[in-house]
């Protein structure tokens, strides 16, 4: 888990906030990209929310094969 978390975030230059608020439904293995819609974030009463990214705006970060194969590996090991 730990290994693929960092991967992605090596080839992906997605932010850490982003990365911890992925979800299965934001990968598109077929497209080999991965939408940016939202960021984990910390209130000041450490309280964990989930917010839009840093800038605003959703964005596309299209991602090697390897990379995507790794990330389904993890999915289908989550079904056991």
């Amino acid at each position: 888990m730990i290994y693929t978390f960092l991967l992605t975030m090596a080839y992906s230059e997605i932010r850490k906030e982003e990365a911890f608020a992925l979800k299965w439904k934001d990968i598109d293995f077929d497209k080999r990209l991965i939408r940016i819609t939202k960021a984990l974030s910390c209130s000041p009463e450490d309280v964990l929310y989930i917010k839009e990214p840093k800038n605003g705006k959703t964005r596309k970060v299209y991602m090697d094969q390897a990379t995507l194969d790794t990330l389904a590996t993890w999915k289908e090991q989550q079904k056991l």
